[in-house]
């Protein structure tokens, strides 16, 4: 059995957290948060705060030249979406359908003189 409990949560007010969280780490980076949902979620919060911190840091990391990420929350009858934003290198097209592989890294991020874990 988990020790980690479903809570219920406002997602814009941890999306806007975690932004301004990694936002006073990465100062060569402003993350820009856009949007908001009217519905409160019901999930591992500190899960959901993970994901969203390993796709922001990726996005800072990823686009090193830019200078802005953003986060867009919206919503519609049956979900809430949450995007990220970036200005970097990007995904090969022929690469994507690849892009949720555990541990998989693009060709163009391979060569490249950056680090992740996938």
């Amino acid at each position: 059995m988990s020790d980690y409990q479903t809570e219920e949560f406002n997602l814009d007010s941890l999306v806007k957290a975690t932004a301004k969280e990694l936002e006073a780490t990465a100062p060569t980076h402003t993350i820009v948060a856009e949007g908001k949902t009217s519905h409160k979620v019901i999930a591992i919060k500190e899960h959901i705060g993970q994901v969203l911190t390993n796709f922001l840091t990726n996005a800072i990391k990823y686009s090193p030249e830019a200078k802005k990420v953003i986060v867009r929350l919206s919503e519609d009858k049956k979900s809430i979406t949450v995007n990220v934003e970036d200005f970097g290198m990007g995904i090969p097209k022929e690469q994507k359908r690849r892009v949720f592989d555990r541990f998989y890294r693009s060709e163009n991020v391979k060569t490249k003189a950056l680090s992740a874990m996938g």
